[in-house]
Formats: structure tokens, sequence, C-alpha cells
């Protein structure tokens, strides 16, 4: 979504699952390879405009975070961690069939994970008073939990599973983000 909102911008990723992209991070070897390149040998060798940082976060992942974040500051001009998403019991896309089907929003009122709200609202506080920017993404697509967005405009479910956006949904999530200068 962000290449397609900031089509003047050379965005590069470094994405892999199986890790964080925290200093310390434990998880899969081929990920921590990736994540040793881009923190200890890429970065401090070529200063970046802005370094944007993702996870599925938990409370485990806090601490490493958290102490990261200095790190990052000396390579980037500006540093953004975005934090979680929505997340539900289920694939989205079922629960929004089933709903359908039952011809009632129940489902969806109580198939949201009540834990990722607690989530966001810690690490907002905490990545902020490291000077860092917060982007949260649950309040772009939530106001609360039981008002998510759950259909981009088009129709297109805002994921295509449990927590992960679909590309429709995340060139909406980051048009917002870029329209309201949260992102520059």
């Amino acid at each position: 979504g962000l290449a397609k909102s900031l089509p003047n911008v050379n965005l590069m990723q470094a994405t892999a699952s199986g890790c964080k992209p925290v200093l310390k991070s434990e998880g899969q070897v081929r990920c921590l390879k990736l994540m040793d390149y881009i923190l200890n040998d890429y970065l401090p060798k070529n200063k970046v405009d802005a370094l944007l940082i993702s996870a599925r976060w938990t409370t485990n992942d806090l601490e490493l975070l958290l102490n990261s974040l200095d790190y990052y500051k000396k390579y980037a001009t500006e540093v953004y961690v975005f934090g979680p998403t929505v997340e539900y019991y289920g694939n989205l896309p079922r629960i929004l069939a089933l709903s359908h089907d039952l011809k009632s929003d129940v489902m969806l009122k109580h198939s949201v994970v009540p834990d990722q709200f607690e989530m966001d609202k810690y690490l907002k506080s905490a990545v902020s008073s490291k000077g860092v920017n917060y982007i949260s993404t649950l309040q772009t697509i939530c106001s609360d939990r039981e008002n998510c967005k759950r259909l981009t405009p088009s129709g297109v479910p805002y994921q295509f599973d449990n927590c992960h956006l679909t590309n429709e949904a995340s060139v909406v999530l980051a048009e917002q983000w870029v329209n309201i200068r949260l992102i520059k």
C-alpha cells in the first residue's frame, strides 16, 4: 500500500516471517540472517530517510523493541513503529460469509480479539516516550472493538485471514496515513 501511495519515494522492504525486526531477536535462521544483515550491515553503511518497523507484536517483544529504537534512530532520519492490526478469532472472510448467511452481525461483534487494543495503547505510549513515531493500525481500522472496518470501499475484506491485510486494504490504510501526513 505504501509504494502505491508514495509513488515518488524509493521504498525498500526487508521482510521475513519467523522473527521480529529488533536487535537480539530470536526465531528462524533465515529470518535472523536477514535482520542481522539489515540492522548490522546495511543500515550502518546506508543512512535512510525513514525506517518503518512492523510486526505482530506481543508483550514478549516489547523490551527488545524499545531497546532497539535508539539504535534505529542513529541510522534513520525518522523511525515509525506500526502497531497491531485488528485480529479476529477466525478468518475474516469466513466470519463475514457466516454473518451474511445468518443475517446477523452478532458473530462480527464478538469475533475481535480484545488483547490487541491493550497492546496498541501500551505500544503507543512506550514508543512515543522514546521519541519515535507511532502509527496505530488498529485505530485506523477500528473506532472500538465492535466497530471495525471490514470491507474496503470496493467491497474487498480488510484481511484475508485472521490478521493479515489484503493488498486492497493496505492501499486504503496507506492512503489515509499519507493524506493526514502521519507518514511523510
